[in-house]
């Protein structure tokens, strides 16, 4: 009885082990197909298309004065041991930034 027993138990546990493997390449399946899932509505784009945008993105980040000082708010404590500390710094002027993009992105296609 106790070896029918046990047997059993070693058979569940391989069954158990089966269906977990089985799971994860479901998962793995599942996870592959809801990407093909979602890719497959989105516009296809070439390569060369890829590159003028990117080369567009650079172009506009190079010619952004980050120097310009008025484009940052700053905030400044004292520390435990009485020096001036630059708590934090925000960079204001993205808008600027994403309007370049934008017009330089744009400029690339025949917008209708």
């Amino acid at each position: 009885m106790k070896s029918l027993l046990e047997n059993r138990i070693e058979e569940y546990e391989n069954q158990v082990v089966i269906t977990k493997n089985t799971i994860v390449d479901l998962e793995t399946e599942l996870k592959k197909a809801q990407k093909e899932l979602r890719d497959v509505s989105k516009p296809r784009i070439t390569e060369a298309i890829i590159e003028d945008i990117r080369t567009c993105i650079y172009d506009v980040i190079e010619n952004v004065d980050f120097s310009d000082s008025q484009c940052y708010e700053v905030d400044f404590g004292i520390d435990y041991d009485n020096k001036v500390v630059l708590e934090s710094i925000s960079y204001n002027d993205t808008d600027s930034i994403q309007q370049e993009l934008t017009e330089a992105i744009e400029s690339l296609f025949v917008v209708e």
